[in-house]
């Protein structure tokens, strides 16, 4: 009994310490996607919903192929917003790429697998 006491306390660790570590990370990049990196750039316009989510769904295949995890959780996260925004046709490629990324990385992460299924019928 105390040795798997042991390894569940652990695996609950270890699990804490990569979320202490992703958290700021997925932080960082949703700062990020709110930014205009060139104010010269946005001469005052203001950006839509529409563009930010944009910018973020871009952002995640060009600058987080090396971090798998926290890319599938953006994946998540931004194809869900997309489709409660109604824009399936931006959701549906996101949602159905958190498995391939998920796997490869060989990260298997139930609980999201889960959430995102129950997007995948109505973003289809």
């Amino acid at each position: 009994m105390i040795s798997l006491q042991a390894i569940h306390l652990a695996e609950q660790r270890d699990i804490a310490t990569k979320e202490a570590i992703t958290s700021p990370r997925i932080t960082d990049f949703m700062v990020s996607i709110f930014s205009v990196s060139d104010p010269i750039e946005s001469l005052g316009n203001k950006l839509t919903a529409r563009e930010i989510l944009d910018r973020g769904a871009e952002k995640i295949d060009n600058e987080l192929e090396d971090q798998p995890e926290i890319q599938a959780t953006l994946m998540h996260t931004i194809g869900r917003v997309y489709h409660s925004l109604g824009i399936t046709s931006r959701a549906k490629p996101l949602l159905h790429n958190i498995l391939p990324v998920t796997y490869l990385s060989g990260i298997i992460a139930p609980l999201r697998t889960q959430q995102n299924q129950t997007y995948l019928p109505t973003a289809c």
